[in-house]
Order: structure tokens, then C-alpha cells, then sequence
């Protein structure tokens, strides 16, 4: 059942998808994501297999504003709501306070948004993170081997 806060804010048919994160806050937030079936997709199937935090974690690395959800400092922290390595990992890089070029980092990072976004999410990032830098025919090759060491349900785009 919705909190008054959040039934105000329903503006959802029969049929939408909708993401709700809720707290006890009573003032979830609230995401349609009828027209994006990719994220809603990988949302899905992160919540489904692998629990929350990784489904969080997926929207967030489709730029949806999950806030503090899960992540409510050391004191209220449980181990399934934990931010996963992968995801800080991520987060160094893009702001900064990592070197993108570190093999454990690229493998750790391309791996999970493998999982979670697919292809175009993990090559988008490798892209936008090496800039100037980035060479289709490396990464093509990268992420190749990591989709045959183990992401049979990713067909990879022929080489460029």
C-alpha cells in the first residue's frame, strides 16, 4: 500500500511499469520506465537474481536518481544493500579519483554493467571513460572475451 505522500504523486496507468524505492521515509520515489524496456529489462532481472542492491545499482547506472536508497551510512548498512566493489569502482573512475587504464578496474567494471546493461552499456562507459583514447577494435576485442567467458545471453555486435 502507498503512503498519502506517494499515492499524490501516482500518475501511473494499468500496464506502466513502475519502479518504486521506498523507505521509512514514506516518500518513495517513483520511476516509469514504460518506454525504456532496456532499463526496465535489467532492473528486472537484477531485482529477480540478484537482489536489491544490484537493482539499484542498475538504475542508477542508467543515470536514474536513486538517491540514498540502500545507503544510509555504517550504522543501518546491511551487506544486501551494499554498494557492490564494481559500482564504487565505477563511481572513482567517473569522478576522478581513479585511472581508468587499470586492467582490474576495466575488467571488474565492464563486467558488471555487462551483466547488468549489456553490451551498449558496458561499451558506452568504456568509451566515454577513455575519450581521445578509445579504440573500437580493443575494446570490441575486451568485451568479447568477456561475453565468451561467461555472458552467454549477450550476442556481440560484429567487429567495427
Amino acid at each position: 500500500m502507498l503512503s498519502r505522500r506517494d499515492a499524490e504523486k501516482w500518475e501511473f496507468d494499468e500496464g506502466d511499469v513502475v519502479v518504486i524505492i521506498g523507505g521509512r521515509s514514506r516518500n518513495s520515489r517513483l520511476f516509469d520506465l514504460t518506454t525504456d524496456e532496456t532499463v526496465a529489462d535489467a532492473v528486472e532481472k537484477a531485482l529477480r537474481y540478484e537482489g536489491r542492491d544490484v537493482a539499484l545499482e542498475a538504475l542508477s547506472t542508467f543515470e536514474y536518481d536513486v538517491g540514498d536508497a540502500g545507503w544510509n551510512g555504517p550504522n543501518r548498512q546491511s551487506r544486501s544493500t551494499a554498494p557492490t566493489n564494481a559500482s564504487r569502482l565505477k563511481r572513482e573512475v567517473d569522478n576522478g579519483q581513479r585511472d581508468h587504464d587499470d586492467y582490474e578496474v576495466l575488467r571488474d567494471v565492464s563486467g558488471r554493467l555487462l551483466s547488468i546493461g549489456g553490451w551498449d552499456k558496458a561499451w558506452s562507459w568504456i568509451e566515454d571513460t577513455f575519450g581521445d583514447e578509445f579504440d573500437p577494435e580493443v575494446t570490441h576485442k575486451y568485451l568479447s572475451t568477456f561475453v565468451d567467458a561467461g555472458y552467454d545471453e549477450i550476442d556481440p555486435p560484429d567487429p567495427p
